[in-house]
């Protein structure tokens, strides 16, 4: 049974993902290494198709505890006073605390895109980092899909 292919994505743990779309369902396999697992909801029975963005608390604990760290060190360094020799080691913990910084600010500006399919028995998941117009289009062709194949019964 061959389908559509939609693409690729993330699920929730950092899990490689890929969707299918087929003439009775969508179908994502989820990649862990070698091994995979598939989901599938038939699209007769699908209840709701649902798109909503999330930030992973989580990391922005960890991003925001780590730039913080190093700009605290970096801030006690140059208390000693810029001619010092402290002053090099200042700067290199703070641009050691720069990408956390840059992925704090990411991660709480733009979040993760999430495409989630309910069907009465099973449910499909598909997480977009930076591809949010991505997201949407998926959402929208899974919509349709649904919505011809249910006028159809």
């Amino acid at each position: 049974m061959s389908g559509q292919g939609l693409g690729s994505g993330y699920l929730p743990g950092g899990t490689r993902a890929r969707f299918v779309l087929t003439e009775e369902a969508i179908e994502v396999d989820e990649v862990e290494g070698v091994e995979v697992t598939r989901r599938r909801v038939l699209l007769d029975d699908v209840l709701a198709v649902t798109l909503h963005r999330q930030r992973q608390v989580g990391l922005l604990v960890a991003t925001g505890l780590i730039a913080l760290a190093a700009a605290g060190l970096a801030l006690a360094l140059l208390l000693d006073g810029p001619g010092t020799p402290a002053a090099p080691a200042a700067v290199i913990f703070g641009m050691f605390g720069l990408p956390a910084l840059v992925v704090f600010v990411v991660h709480l500006a733009v979040g993760v895109q999430h495409v989630s399919v309910y069907g009465r028995r099973s449910r499909a998941r598909v997480s977009f980092l930076l591809r949010h117009g991505r997201a949407r289009e998926l959402r929208d062709l899974i919509c349709r899909a649904v919505r011809d194949r249910q006028s159809r019964s």
